[in-house]
């Protein structure tokens, strides 16, 4: 495969996906083929998984149910989007990955770790170049959430559980120095961006 793969995740509210954006369209103006994504998503079949997994459901969502839905929307985005575009060599950004699953499946669901990286070994055919966490104190992703309104489950969670979720992001970045950058997201869009822009071009060289 010859195509580059770079993941954006961390809390939500902290600019991942408008950063993701911002660096799709400065990458595709210097003529590059540019593949912008998302998790859970990315195609039909997946999307569809999506909704199913982000909707409130009356008797709530069992820990397993949502791992293996997480996970069956993972195999077919990564069958029948990523690889093909990485295939066709072209650089392929994708909104979360599998260090979302080891967080909100992980830490706050308490999924056994073991058991994430079994479905991972199985889905994952393919690992980012590098992986941006977007980092940004939980006070100010809070605001940011609400300003653009609350859109699923996943963003209705206490400043204690940001927290927790800021924390594990972080020092899932610091166990993995060599594929993990740090961003600080307190910074505006240029700034961010910046970010980003030093690290895809140390792997494009």
């Amino acid at each position: 495969m010859s195509g580059y793969f770079f993941v954006f995740d961390g809390m939500d509210g902290a600019g991942k996906s408008t950063a993701l954006a911002n660096v799709a369209e400065a990458l595709r103006d210097q003529g590059l083929r540019v593949l912008a994504t998302r998790e859970p998503g990315g195609n039909p079949l997946a999307e569809s998984i999506r909704e199913c997994m982000l909707g409130d459901w009356p008797d709530g969502m069992p820990l397993q149910t949502e791992l293996l839905l997480v996970f069956a929307a993972r195999a077919a985005h990564m069958q029948n989007t990523v690889i093909p575009a990485l295939q066709r060599g072209e650089i392929v950004l994708c909104d979360r990955f599998v260090d979302s699953s080891h967080i909100y499946q992980g830490v706050l669901g308490g999924a056994e770790t073991q058991w994430i990286d079994a479905l991972t070994a199985k889905a994952v055919r393919r690992q980012p170049d590098a992986t941006f966490i977007f980092d940004l104190p939980v006070e100010q992703a809070a605001q940011r959430l609400n300003q653009r309104g609350l859109e699923n489950r996943f963003d209705r969670v206490d400043q204690a559980r940001m927290q927790t979720i800021r924390d594990a992001f972080r020092q899932r970045a610091a166990a993995q120095p060599q594929t993990h950058r740090l961003i600080d997201a307190t910074a505006d869009e240029a700034g961010v961006h910046q970010q980003i822009a030093r690290c895809i071009d140390e792997v494009l060289a």
